[in-house]
């Protein structure tokens, strides 16, 4: 039975090899409430966009926004680049999400930092998107 929820995943550093579908329902991100951030409704609790850094310096000017499997594998890549959050969100639904924040920043799925200080990533695009 196919899952209900896939998105098309492609890898963003050349490997050879060609994209996929997965489910990324379940996998958490960042989320900060800017100091004084409140709307008719309550706090306004945001994602935490980002660009992407390697121990070297920026990557590239557009913004992004990871996501991980794990919230220990959140912590500790936000824990070793400095960057604080409020709160760990979970995605309900993959394709509702990758919908709503996709015209604003590329979701990259677990980013992490080789031995050599590189940031090595998942990116994640809607079928049929480069």
């Amino acid at each position: 039975m196919k899952k209900k929820h896939q998105a098309e995943l492609q890898i963003a550093f050349p490997t050879g090899k060609a994209a996929r579908s997965i489910d990324f329902t379940g996998y958490v991100y960042a989320s900060h409430m800017p100091h004084g951030s409140v709307a008719l409704i309550g706090p306004v609790d945001r994602p935490v966009f980002m660009n992407l850094c390697s121990d070297t310096g920026v990557i590239s000017d557009q913004l992004v926004l990871p996501i991980f499997k794990t919230a220990d594998a959140l912590r500790a890549f936000f824990e070793r680049l400095g960057i604080d959050f409020t709160s760990i969100k979970q995605i309900k639904d993959g394709i509702s999400f990758l919908e709503d924040v996709s015209d604003h920043c590329k979701v990259v799925a677990d980013p992490f930092f080789t031995p050599e200080g590189r940031v090595r990533f998942l990116h994640i695009t809607m079928p049929g998107e480069r």
